[in-house]
């Protein structure tokens, strides 16, 4: 039986061999695997994005919270995450999607759908968020979240450093961390 391509490494195609060791490592698994590690998280001031995060399950601020994932690939080129900063938890299921000529990575979390480009290189992954639909609704492009996202390897780890901000309300949430 053929073992189907971690969706990370199916969107990225050759490049994926670009990606600093502790990326490679978390983005090619095929078994279940539960990290941890910590992370300093600022979600922006006011109402809005106070609420979008508590809506969506995203960290709360804070310095130094403990962090776990768990990666647990579906064994049909999907892998599905739960993750837990301090007491929030939340999780989301990815898989490689194409969209015309394009090769994206794809997330799902309750009635969420993102498209994310990636860029493979040395130093490390970004993400960019480039799609979003609702209960299959396609949000405008003017509508679409900035979120960005940039994995590399940190003396052995692997770090995280990603920002969301919303059209028209700003910055949303930005958290950077590691994970080992």
């Amino acid at each position: 039986m053929t073992e189907v391509m971690p969706p990370f490494q199916r969107v990225l195609g050759r490049s994926f061999d670009e990606l600093p060791e502790p990326v490679r490592r978390l983005h090619s698994l095929t078994v279940r695997t539960a990290v941890a590690g910590l992370a300093d998280i600022k979600v922006a001031p006011g109402l809005i994005p106070s609420l979008v995060c508590w809506l969506a399950g995203l960290p709360k601020s804070g310095i130094g919270v403990p962090v776990s994932v768990a990666f647990t690939p579906d064994g049909r080129g999907g892998e599905h995450w739960v993750r837990r900063f301090g007491e929030r938890r939340y999780a989301s299921s990815f898989s490689a999607v194409r969209r015309g000529d394009e090769n994206l990575l794809g997330e799902r979390f309750g009635p969420f759908s993102l498209e994310f480009r990636l860029q493979a290189s040395r130093t490390g992954l970004s993400w960019l968020l480039v799609d979003v639909t609702c209960v299959g609704i396609r949000a405008p492009r003017w509508a679409v979240p900035k979120v960005g996202c940039l994995e590399r390897g940190e003396g052995g780890r692997f770090a995280f450093d990603i920002k969301a901000a919303l059209p028209f309300v700003g910055p949303l949430i930005h958290y950077i961390g590691w994970l080992a």
